[in-house]
Order: structure tokens, then C-alpha cells, then sequence
């Protein structure tokens, strides 16, 4: 039996914290991503840490990941060079989601290096050490997000500085686009070491996205509705990391267009027909 599948803000980026919640509880989701600015803009709002701490609670739905820190690695863009949709997030440091992460009860910071310039091997596993190591001692887990032409161009590349960091709270977060978009396979994560994955970021892909630039972030597919070989990803995912955390992540101009509540229907009514698909390896329904 496969995990629960949860909701990434980035599938219902248009809601606050408090509706992404009620969408998450009313179609069975029982865990949410959340970014920092959400959560930020939640507080400006009037609410506290603790009525949202109490919300999850009554709704019965947890916050697995803060996603993401995007700006504390050596290479990383200015926000200057981000585009105006992310730049929200590239206000905030390790230290903020470690404050956001503990008021929501969030056990992972997602770590991405996206639009960053490569730089040596050496200075990212200095980085990277040193931001484990904070946020160890604040009792958190860090993950890896791999995305190309970035200094975690792909899973092999990443996989090998989480090995050389050597900390124990460190894993990697497989987002299904980019591990396709990188020409990663389900063999890539059958060669990883047991336990190597903290979190997946599901999503499906036509097969003319693979021509698609990077921007094309809009382009995602649900499950079951692309030409990636998601049954072999899946297996593959679930030999590693039987217990890892599995959010749907599809950025995706279609549901953009749709409310909070209609986005959550339409992705719940997607996991339910791409369940019938796979035969024995069933997934534990969120509700349509």
C-alpha cells in the first residue's frame, strides 16, 4: 500500500494558509507544504501561530515541509534577477523558517537552488553542512531539491553532496518534473542508498513539456494525465523510502484559473482515476 498522498502550496498557490487547509481537510489530503510568505501573509492578516496551530489541528492536517530557503546557498540569484511571482520568498533566511517551521510544527525545510549559478563541489558541501547543522540543532530535517542548471543540476549530483555532508538530517526532495526534465530515470533512484529521499513532489508530464524551457513552470500535468512513466517512479520511490512524504506539486496555468476549492476537487478527482490505473500498488484515496 502506497503513503497518503498530501497538497503542495504550489498546486493552490492562489490560496492563503487558512484556505489551503480547508481544501487539504475537505479532499482528504492530510498534509500540506507551506511557503514562507503564506505563512507570513497569514500572520499580516490577524492571525497568530497559534490559531493556525489550531486550525490544522481541528482540520486534522499537517504541515510536512516550509518550502523553500532559496537564497543561502553560495551561487544563488539576487532577487533582483528572480522573477516578480518568487520574489516573495527570497526575503526570507534559514533562520525565518526555522521560526515559520516551528510554528506550524513542520519537521523539513526544503532547500532549492533554483535560477543559482554552479559553483565547486567543496563550497556547497560547506553550505550546505553549515545550514544542516542549524537547523539540527533546532531539532529539524533539511532536503535537497535538485533542479537543472542549477548547483543541484540533478539526482546523481545531489544524492553525491548529501553523501559528502554526511548529516543525518539531510535527505532529498524528488520533484518528479525536474527529475524528468534533468533525463532521470527510475533506475537513478534504485541506485540511491536506503532512506535517501525526504519528501516527493508528484506531478505528471506531456510528453512535448520535455522541450519546454525551464519558465515553462505553468506546464505540469496532474498524475495520470501525462506520458511520464510514473508506476516505475512511484515503485522505485517507495523501495528507497517506504515512509517518505508525497505531496501533488503542479504548477499549472488550468488550475490557476480555478478557486481554492475547485482546484482541490479537480486534483482529488485526478488521484482517484489515476489509482484505478495502477492495479495492485493502490494509493490511500484522498476524497473526490
Amino acid at each position: 500500500m502506497w503513503p497518503i498522498i498530501g497538497l503542495c502550496w504550489g498546486t493552490v498557490h492562489q490560496a492563503s494558509l487558512p484556505e489551503l487547509i480547508d481544501v487539504a481537510a475537505l479532499h482528504g489530503f492530510p498534509t500540506i507544504t507551506v511557503p514562507p510568505h503564506v505563512f507570513e501573509l497569514s500572520l499580516r492578516s490577524g492571525m497568530t501561530a497559534a490559531s493556525l496551530r489550531q486550525r490544522l489541528r481541528a482540520a486534522g492536517v499537517r504541515v510536512t515541509v516550509i518550502d523553500a530557503l532559496t537564497r543561502d546557498l553560495p551561487g544563488s540569484a539576487s532577487i533582483d534577477e528572480v522573477p516578480q511571482i518568487w520574489r516573495d520568498n527570497w526575503k526570507y533566511g534559514l533562520d525565518d523558517l526555522i521560526r515559520i517551521a516551528a510554528a506550524v510544527e513542520a519537521p523539513t525545510i526544503n532547500v532549492t537552488h533554483y535560477l543559482g549559478k554552479p559553483v565547486t563541489e567543496s563550497e556547497m558541501v560547506q553550505a550546505i553542512t553549515g545550514l544542516a547543522d542549524r537547523a539540527g540543532r533546532e531539532g529539524l530535517k533539511l532536503s535537497l531539491e535538485f533542479i537543472p542548471e542549477t548547483g543541484l543540476p540533478d539526482l546523481p549530483a545531489t544524492a553525491r553532496l548529501v553523501q559528502l555532508c554526511g548529516a543525518s538530517n539531510l535527505g532529498i526532495m524528488l520533484d518528479i518534473w525536474h527529475m524528468l526534465r534533468s533525463g532521470g530515470r527510475a533506475e537513478d533512484i534504485q541506485s540511491l542508498p536506503s532512506g535517501s529521499l525526504s519528501g516527493v513532489q508528484l506531478n505528471d508530464r506531456r510528453a512535448e513539456s520535455a522541450r519546454q524551457p525551464r519558465e515553462a513552470v505553468w506546464d505540469r500535468s496532474l498524475p495520470g494525465e501525462g506520458a511520464a512513466p510514473l508506476k516505475e517512479i512511484m515503485q522505485a520511490i517507495l523501495v528507497n523510502t517506504p515512509d517518505v512524504n508525497i505531496e501533488v506539486e503542479v504548477f499549472s496555468s488550468e488550475l490557476a484559473a480555478l478557486t481554492p476549492l475547485e482546484v482541490g476537487k479537480r486534483v482529488a478527482h485526478a488521484i482517484v482515476a489515476w489509482q484505478r490505473t495502477l492495479g495492485s500498488f493502490g494509493i490511500v484515496s484522498p476524497r473526490a
